[in-house]
């Protein structure tokens, strides 16, 4: 799906879908409207959760699975000569070697069982594996999670639901970019998350940091493919609903060792540290 298709299809239901009344996140009502796009895309607030998000959230069925067969949402090989080249590296220069933060995982969690929710085609989760982490993916992209399964080794399931199901439990829960996209399955992600965090686990929540001091400028984060917009006051306000002790921090350069900050102008993001208990 090319981006100026979507983002037609996007300006005309906004124009005739119907405006949701309440957040999609705690259902508080009515929302407060705190700016615009294109004139007719509404940027709402919540004052009861602190959640951000664009009014009416684009519906599209199987959106983000074709929007990952572009490269508008993170960029991909998909194709195994690459993959090559970026394991005989080890990821190295390639904007996807994570091995300090996974040495920050290993130093801060009691256990080894990863959760990756979003995990694209696996490239965290094979670092992890080498980490001696037994990782694990969901990924609602079939292309990218096949081509993961298939070079690179590493399990990647369609959703949460079925780990749920089987009760299956993890020691580190870990997404990166990932919950700005959902839109109204805002709602449920985080009872599912927290569901299959053990007791005294940590998760890392990674999404780019909505931050209204910047003014009208920030509105340009949003739109069909971001939807929400978060700030540390969400969290720290909600976290706590689902056992989860959070500590807000912008940027990983405040807890990594050695990890490099985003250059000036580069969209901070939020990376949240929660701790089960």
């Amino acid at each position: 799906m090319k981006n100026w298709i979507t983002k037609l299809l996007y300006l005309l239901q906004a124009i005739l879908q119907k405006r949701d009344k309440a957040c999609p996140y705690c259902l508080y009502s009515p929302p407060k409207i705190v700016g615009k796009k294109k004139k007719i895309i509404d940027i709402c607030y919540c004052t009861k959760c602190h959640l951000y998000w664009t009014n009416p959230i684009f519906k599209e069925k199987n959106f983000y699975s074709r929007l990952y067969e572009t490269e508008s949402l993170s960029a991909a090989p998909l194709n195994e000569e690459d993959v090559r080249r970026l394991l005989r590296v080890n990821f190295s220069n390639s904007g996807k070697d994570f091995r300090k933060m996974l040495k920050w995982f290993k130093a801060n969690s009691s256990g080894n069982k990863f959760l990756d929710f979003g995990s694209s085609w696996g490239y965290f989760l094979h670092q992890a594996k080498s980490f001696g982490f037994d990782a694990t993916g969901v990924e609602i992209s079939d292309k990218r999670a096949e081509f993961g399964r298939k070079n690179l080794g590493v399990r990647i399931l369609p959703n949460i639901d079925a780990l749920i199901s089987e009760g299956e439990k993890f020691d580190i829960v870990f997404s990166s970019n990932v919950l700005e996209h959902i839109g109204h399955e805002i709602k449920d992600i985080f009872s599912k998350l927290s569901s299959v965090l053990k007791e005294d686990g940590l998760m890392v929540l990674e999404v780019p940091f909505f931050d209204m001091s910047r003014g009208k400028e920030i509105f340009s984060l949003m739109g069909a493919i971001h939807p929400l917009g978060f700030t540390e006051e969400f969290f720290t306000k909600n976290m706590p609903n689902y056992g989860l002790k959070a500590e807000v921090h912008y940027g990983y350069q405040d807890i990594v060792p050695g990890y490099k900050p985003k250059k000036d102008g580069q969209a901070k993001e939020l990376v949240i540290v929660c701790k089960k208990s």
